[in-house]
Order: structure tokens, then sequence, then C-alpha cells
């Protein structure tokens, strides 16, 4: 019946327009007028048949025709920015992922990387680890051309955060599962719900967002246990940790010296690391290939990820990033990110805050 309902909404749509051209060529307009409203109306008609194969391709589901309409108005905006950015960005293309019909309100609501609370002499303060990084004792080892952890089993499957804003447990969660891989040979699947649940004593507001270095902190007093005995249901609950559960905890964490390029490059040859980029742009939420070149992301921290290595291609040099929003997104999961080799804040802001955990 859904389905039904669906289809006769956009069939209402499409005869809708075609009869409103209809309507206007036959009210004596000119022939260049009647030619540009043609064009205009093929334009919406496509935008209509890319949003039901969205509709089919998503699962989609709007109960009111008002929900219809307003959801096609947003994909429509977000369908001709795509369009444009294809056609002339040869360096990463964008698509009609899952979130090319939300509001900007509530895909924002899906980032929880929440240091924008906190000025800069505060930031400082929250990401310097136990340990800061050693970048002149880093330097004397040459670096590899690329690296990349998930052929050394210290990355495992994406996950889909879904609607909560729990994207720092996962970044947090994934780090730990390659510092554990790396120093004990197998890949064990850690818990983001248990972060959610258990850290809001450590400054996290579970599905309101957080930070990595405060689910580190936490991770100092409780081990980590895994998804299998800790499931993901996308909503803070009730903390139900169980210390005969835990695997591994934390003993302190690293802060990566930030805004350098080489620093981070560095720190990648350890282990996995936790960083945060600026996301809420359609640059980085409608990402589907490529390598991103583009400043339009920003570089205001909304959003944490996990870096897992760095490689080149075609002569320009990008880092790997695992994200949390499912396989459908991006790369099965992943973006590659530009790394020009440039002092500052980086393409997405990507290079600001980095830490990765000891265990």
């Amino acid at each position: 019946m859904q389905t039904t309902t669906k289809k006769l909404l956009a069939s209402v749509a499409v005869v809708g327009t075609i009869a409103a051209v209809a309507l206007f060529n036959t009210s004596g307009e000119s022939a260049s007028q009647g030619t540009f409203l043609a064009e205009s109306s093929n334009s919406e008609q496509k935008a209509v048949t890319a949003f039901n194969d969205f509709i089919n391709k998503h699962s989609k589901n709007y109960l009111t025709k008002e929900e219809y309409r307003a959801r096609l108005n947003i994909f429509q905006t977000n369908y001709n920015i795509i369009l444009k950015n294809n056609e002339v960005n040869k360096d990463y293309k964008l698509d009609t992922n899952q979130f090319a019909d939300l509001s900007d309100e509530e895909f924002q609501k899906r980032l929880g990387f929440r240091a924008s609370q906190f000025d800069d002499d505060e930031d400082d303060e929250l990401f310097r680890g136990e340990e800061q990084q050693n970048v002149e004792n880093l330097k004397a080892d040459p670096m590899p051309q690329s690296i990349d952890w998930r052929t050394q089993g210290a990355v495992s499957a994406i996950k889909n955060q879904g609607s909560c804003g729990g994207c720092y447990a996962f970044s947090s969660a994934d780090a730990m599962e390659g510092a554990y891989a790396l120093k004990n040979g197998q890949l064990q699947v850690f818990s983001p719900q248990q972060i959610i649940d258990c850290s809001t004593g450590y400054g996290n507001a579970g599905c309101g967002g957080g930070l990595m270095t405060n689910s580190f902190n936490y991770l100092k007093t409780a081990k980590i246990m895994t998804m299998s005995s800790y499931p993901y249901v996308g909503n803070q609950q009730q903390c139900r940790y169980s210390s005969s559960k835990g695997v591994v905890g934390v003993t302190s964490f690293v802060s990566v010296t930030k805004n350098s390029p080489s620093a981070l490059k560095q720190a990648i040859q350890v282990q996995p690391v936790s960083i945060a980029v600026a996301a809420a742009g359609s640059t980085f939420r409608l990402y589907k290939s490529g390598i991103i070149t583009s400043s339009a992301c920003g570089t205001s921290l909304d959003h944490a990820v996990l870096l897992v290595g760095y490689g080149s291609q075609n002569g320009q040099s990008y880092w790997i990033v695992k994200n949390s929003w499912g396989t459908t997104w991006g790369e099965s999961g992943y973006v590659r990110i530009l790394d020009d080799g440039k002092n500052g804040a980086g393409i997405c802001g990507m290079l600001q805050m980095s830490s990765y955990p000891k265990i």
C-alpha cells in the first residue's frame, strides 16, 4: 500500500508539472518563454524520477503528501548541487545517498563531535593527552609511501551509527580495535554503545555528542566490551557495563601535533588514529567517490571518524578515512581526502584534532 501511495504521489507531481506547462503555453506566451518552461519542466521531471529511484533504493517512507513534497524539495536542491559538482569536478563525485532528503537541521543532529562548545585554549587542554607525540623521534624512521591498516587486519567492517550523534564513540571504539589487533594479533569488534551509555560522567552526552578523548578517559576506568556482548541499539540507554565481559582498557592516549600533516603521517605509522572533520556541508555529506580536494567543506569540526592510512593516485596524495554511516555512503563507507602537505587545518579540517589510545 505504501509503495502504491508513493507511486501515486510521484505521478501526481509529474502530471501536475506537465499540466502547468501546457496551461502556460496556451496562454499566449512567446515561443522562447515556452521553450524555457519546457526545459525547466524536463529538469524537474528528471529530479522527480531520481527521487523515486532514491525512495526505492533507500526504503524511504513518507506518511503524507505534504512530507513527500517537502522531501522532494530538499532532494531537488541536493540533486542540483550534485549535478553541478559532478559536471565540473574531476577529482571527486557526489551522489544521492541516504542523506539527500534530510534538512540541514536533521542531518546536523547526526554529527556528534562537540569541540565547538570550547574555546581554543580549552581545546588544547582537552586534547592534550598524558603523552604528547614525540615528532622528532618519529622522524628518525623513514616513512613508507603508503600505509593501509585495513590490509593488516587492524580495521573492522563499516558500521552505521544511524540517527544517533554518537560518531565519537564509533571513532573511539574503532581506534581501540586497531590498537588491540596490532598488540594481540586478533581483531575484536568493540562496542560504541557502551561508550554512548556509560561515559556521560566523563563529559560525553550520549547521542547528543562527545569527544574521543573523553571516551579514552572513561576507558581508563572500564574495559571496553565487544559489540556482541554490548550490541548497538542507536539511542542512549542505561549503562549495562559488565566488568567480567570487558576486554581491554586504556592506559593513556597520545595527542597528535595539530595542523601538521607530517605529524599525522608519523602517528598513523603506529596505529589507526581518531580524528575530527568538518562534515556538515554537501561536499562531505553527499560524497560518493574520488579524492576530496575542495576547501568547500570548511574547517569547523563536527564529526568524528578514523584515519586508517594514506596513499597516492595520479600524483595526488590522500588520506584514507573510515566513516560510520554505513556502506552506501562514500567508497563503501570510506572517504579519501587530499593531503596537500601544507601545515594548517587541512582539507575538511582533518589536521586539527587527532589522538589515539594506548592499551
